[in-house]
Order: C-alpha cells, then sequence, then structure tokens
C-alpha cells in the first residue's frame, strides 16, 4: 500500500517540478485515464497551488478533478450492481485521500484542512451518505436526481470548518514555490485512521455523518417520505463477531436483535440472528427484484465490503452504522416485510400485517432520527 502511495508522490513531485521549473506542459494520462490520471493531477495541483491546500480548495479540487472529470466513483466504491465482487472495485479515492494525508504529515504548516477532513471524505464516500459519489458521471447524476435528494458532501466541510480546519496553518504564498514532497518509503506512515480503535472511528463518523440524518428541505430523509410507514418491527446491530468458514477464510457476523411489543395482551417478541454481509447482499439482490419500483428507488445503497481490510475493525465499525440504516428502511416498508426474502432474513418470525391500499405517507422526523 505504501509503495503505491510513494509512486503517486513521486509522479505528482515530477509533474510539479516540470511545470514550475522547466515551464513545460503536461499530458498526464494513465491507461484508461480516470484513476491514476486523476489521483496526480490532485496530488500535482495540490503541490503547486497553496489555493486547493484551503479547505474551499480542496472541495473544488475534488469536486473537479474527480467528480466532474468522470471518475468511476459507481464501480470503484462497489455501489453497481455488482458491488464490491466486481472486478471494478478498487479503493482509488482512499488511496488519494491517503496520499494527500501524507503531503499533509510533511507540510504541517501548509494546510488549512486537518486530518479530520480528509477522515470524513473517506467515511462520507464509503458509506453511500454522499449523492456525488454514488455515480460515475453528470448524465447519471441528473437523470437520478442526485442534486434534488441527496445530501452533498462539500458543504459540509465549509458548515463545520471549525472541527476541520488546521491551528497550525500559516498562508504559503505563491511565490515560495511548490511543495517537493519526500516519496521515500521511511518518510511515509500508516495512516492512522487505518488503526484507531473501533469505537473512537464510529464516535467520529457519527459525528462526521450526523447532518446526512437530519431533514430538511429538499435533503434526504425528505426524499423518502412516501414509502415509509411505521416501523413494523425495531431490528438493531447489536454486536460483531468474527468466523471462520469451511475453507479457513476469516468473516464478520453481525447479531442483529429484533423486538416486536406484538397485539394487545400479547408478550413482546425478541429474537437475535447472526447474518453475514453476503446475506445482506443476497437480501439487496432479492428485495431490487422482486419490490416495486417506488421502493426500490429509495432503497439505501449498501456499503462496500472491502475497504482496505475487510475485517479491521474500523471498516466493520464503519459498515455496521450504514448496515443499520439499511435494515431501519426494510422495517418502515409494510410492501419489503410481505417478502419471502425479508422474513427469512429475520429469522421467520417477523413480518407485518397485511395491507390493502397505498400506504399513509409518514416522513421521518425527529424522534425515527433519534431512534436509530
Amino acid at each position: 500500500w505504501l509503495r503505491h502511495i510513494s509512486s503517486l508522490l513521486r509522479g505528482a513531485v515530477a509533474c510539479a517540478d516540470a511545470m514550475h521549473t522547466r515551464q513545460t506542459s503536461l499530458l498526464i494520462h494513465c491507461s484508461d485515464g480516470w484513476d491514476r490520471t486523476a489521483q496526480v493531477c490532485v496530488l500535482t495541483q495540490i503541490l503547486l497551488d497553496p489555493h486547493y491546500r484551503t479547505l474551499r480548495g480542496l472541495a473544488t479540487l475534488l469536486d473537479k478533478d474527480l467528480v466532474a472529470f468522470g471518475h468511476k466513483c459507481r464501480e470503484r466504491l462497489g455501489f453497481d450492481a455488482q458491488g464490491p465482487y466486481s472486478n471494478e472495485w478498487s479503493p482509488v479515492i482512499l488511496q488519494l485521500l491517503d496520499a494527500i494525508w501524507q503531503l499533509l504529515n510533511q507540510f504541517p504548516t501548509a494546510f488549512e484542512f486537518n486530518g479530520d477532513a480528509l477522515r470524513y471524505l473517506a467515511l462520507v464516500a464509503h458509506s453511500g451518505r454522499a449523492g456525488q459519489f454514488l455515480w460515475s458521471t453528470d448524465h447519471e447524476r441528473d437523470a437520478e436526481g442526485v442534486r434534488a435528494i441527496w445530501a452533498s458532501a462539500w458543504p459540509q466541510l465549509e458548515a463545520h470548518r471549525g472541527a476541520y480546519t488546521n491551528d497550525r496553518y500559516s498562508r504559503w504564498p505563491l511565490e515560495r514555490g511548490p511543495l517537493y514532497a519526500t516519496a521515500s518509503l521511511q518518510r511515509l506512515r500508516v495512516w492512522e485512521m487505518f488503526v484507531l480503535p473501533p469505537e473512537l472511528l464510529a464516535q467520529h463518523e457519527l459525528m462526521s455523518l450526523a447532518w446526512a440524518c437530519v431533514a430538511s428541505d429538499g435533503g434526504l430523509m425528505d426524499s423518502r417520505s412516501e414509502v415509509h410507514c411505521e416501523s413494523w418491527c425495531h431490528a438493531f446491530i447489536r454486536e460483531t463477531s468474527r468466523g471462520v468458514d469451511s475453507r479457513g477464510n476469516e468473516f464478520t457476523h453481525y447479531h442483529i436483535t429484533m423486538e416486536d411489543d406484538g397485539d394487545e395482551g400479547e408478550d413482546a417478541k425478541v429474537v437475535v440472528v447472526k447474518r453475514r454481509f453476503n446475506d445482506f447482499l443476497a437480501l439487496d439482490a432479492a428485495v431490487r427484484a422482486h419490490a416495486s419500483n417506488a421502493v426500490v428507488a429509495e432503497l439505501p445503497p449498501l456499503p462496500t465490503s472491502l475497504t482496505f481490510n475487510k475485517l479491521s475493525s474500523s471498516v466493520v465499525s464503519s459498515r455496521v452504522e450504514a448496515l443499520q440504516r439499511y435494515i431501519a428502511f426494510i422495517c418502515t416498508s409494510t410492501e419489503l416485510g410481505q417478502l419471502a426474502a425479508v422474513t427469512q432474513f429475520f429469522g421467520g418470525l417477523f413480518a407485518p400485517p397485511p395491507t390493502s391500499g397505498p400506504l399513509p405517507p409518514a416522513p421521518y422526523g425527529e424522534g425515527a432520527v433519534a431512534q436509530w
């Protein structure tokens, strides 16, 4: 991993030096043009232009050279039909953010933003919270109504500027020239995001992504009001554990506790089931195949099953929050509750009462947000 980061930094330093010292124009192009090309272009501009080392500049740069440029966000982040099992999946964005973090460590006073800003972008991209990372082109985003339905990642950097600002920042004049970073492996460090204790990473993620759970005009929750109703059961991922399959491969078990108040005069039902991420993928495939188009359109995307290490505690913690959101959606849709795949997923004990006619609209409110 660090060798790849070193290669990116060497390429960016060579490009920055050619443009600044020799006044040379460059054509940067990798084999296909949308992965390493974007990575090297972003890093080169950060080295050359102090504006892109500010919080607003970082958002502008990533929006320009990743989102608008046409980087395959949907495929690389695992949000397409095949998910992380596709040959197109790759941690390109995570790798780029790591390379920027290395620059921040080598030049701690040259950047207005801090490591928390980069960690926020890594989490929000892989969680499926921000619409611009769910599709690969502006044409796809316009067709899906991303700008009207999904929250954007960029305004939050500015809105929470205090949390993402580097206290040691000192403006770097353009006349001072580019940053000449060191690409030596001896100077590179493992990003702390990869080794944080799970409880700290989970706490940070909840704080960073809380904005995406708040109902607002044209926001994420408002767009789903027509397909939600009162929960027909309450399901929570209480804990996780590790298991080993017949081939000796390790995997993560998610312990889901379900509670149903039952009818009047009956005792509440409680059941605990253990499900693997593959079970979530199978459920998602069945739901998308049999549910109505209106429900499928509002179904939250599953998180990617791989990031930098699929069994690391930080990845598991990040994934739990996204899976919880997925379960919450299932439990608030009477239509989905009638599907055999859903009933089987929840242990065969939980299903909503049959319904006739359209579901009454019940948009998410503050109580529902607090509950989940």
